[in-house]
């Protein structure tokens, strides 16, 4: 098993995903999860402390499958760990798990899962467009994108947009303009 991340790759499938999907953002990750014939519930009861999501494979192919999500969960909490959730689902390997003995590599497919998360939420020519239309502030791209300004925050940096700095929720005078 591969212990290093290989963003590159990872970015391009999330892309892939997108594009092969017309997704359009925000993105309808439940859509678009149920689309690909993966059933999503909320967990009940609960999931332990500290696991927001569960891939649970159904058939040997993954072509089905079940992704389990704490109930409870903000809106974009929720619609990023159902992202991550569908990395998981895409490309975990058969002989790694939650209880692996080669942690190191169990942190790379974490990750993974997160930068396909930001990639499949946040794709890199959207933000940059949102930002040419007149996007200044942290809340304004995380509202459009309906993320966590925290998650923001980082795509923003990723992106080369982290010298933004936050200045409240408003979009200002080009609120209709962002159509992506």
């Amino acid at each position: 098993m591969q212990s290093y991340v290989n963003e590159s790759a990872v970015r391009l499938l999330a892309r892939k995903i997108f594009t092969k999907y017309c997704c359009e953002c925000p993105v309808d990750v439940k859509e678009l999860i149920s689309y690909i014939g993966i059933d999503v519930y909320y967990a009940d009861p609960p999931l332990p402390f500290g696991i927001l999501g569960t891939f649970m494979p159904v058939s040997d192919n993954y072509s089905n499958g079940l992704i389990l999500i704490q109930p409870g969960l903000s809106l974009s909490r929720e619609r990023f760990t159902l992202a991550h959730e569908l990395y998981h689902a895409l490309m975990s390997p058969k002989d790694l798990s939650f209880f692996s003995s080669d942690q190191q590599a169990l942190k790379a497919h974490e990750r993974e899962a997160n930068i396909f998360a930001s990639e499949l939420l946040m794709p890199k020519s959207k933000v940059l467009a949102a930002y040419n239309f007149g996007c200044r502030t942290v809340s304004s791209f995380a509202e459009i994108f309906w993320v966590s300004k925290q998650a923001m925050k980082i795509r923003l940096q990723e992106v080369g947009l982290g010298f933004l700095v936050e200045k409240g929720g408003n979009f200002g005078e080009n609120q209709e303009k962002y159509f992506f």
